[in-house]
């Protein structure tokens, strides 16, 4: 009867621990809390997908306007996570290069110290990253006190 009762206890508290585990993790169209689990190496693939996946509705609604206010509040909740996560692992090429991709779509100059970083290619290993964030910056308004940093990186 004790261990019927403690095997119930254990169950439970197992059934505890996982709904508790499930529930850890960011709601598929949370866009900051898919912008936190870009810190988590096992996330990183999936939040950035999810990421794209909210962008692209967004932008669909917004009929391609980028200033219009879901894009914005998109952007406010993701780029400093996206830019932290970009800088701070570049051992994860192609979740970066897909990252940069994003932040091209989104056209924020916020994104200038992922893209910058990006200009530090290595051949065969992350040129796509360079031609990324090079183009994205020819669409970027460049703040003046930036501008040198930029013609120095990509004259580098």
């Amino acid at each position: 009867m004790a261990s019927q009762m403690l095997r119930r206890a254990a169950s439970a508290l197992l059934v505890v621990i996982s709904l508790g585990l499930v529930a850890c993790h960011a709601d598929d169209n949370d866009p900051k809390g898919q912008a936190d689990e870009l810190e988590d190496a096992v996330r990183r693939e999936h939040a950035v997908g999810q990421l794209f996946s909210i962008f692209t509705a967004r932008m669909a609604a917004a009929k391609g306007d980028r200033s219009a206010a879901p894009l914005k509040e998109f952007a406010d909740q993701t780029i400093p996570q996206m830019v932290k996560a970009y800088l701070a692992h570049p051992e994860d090429n192609h979740n970066g290069l897909k990252m940069l991709q994003l932040m091209a779509e989104m056209r924020d100059v916020r994104a200038l110290p992922a893209l910058l970083k990006a200009l530090e290619w290595q051949a065969e290993v992350s040129e796509d990253h360079a031609v990324t964030a090079a183009t994205t910056m020819t669409v970027l308004d460049t703040p003046a006190d930036k501008r040198g940093e930029v013609v120095a990186k990509i004259g580098a």
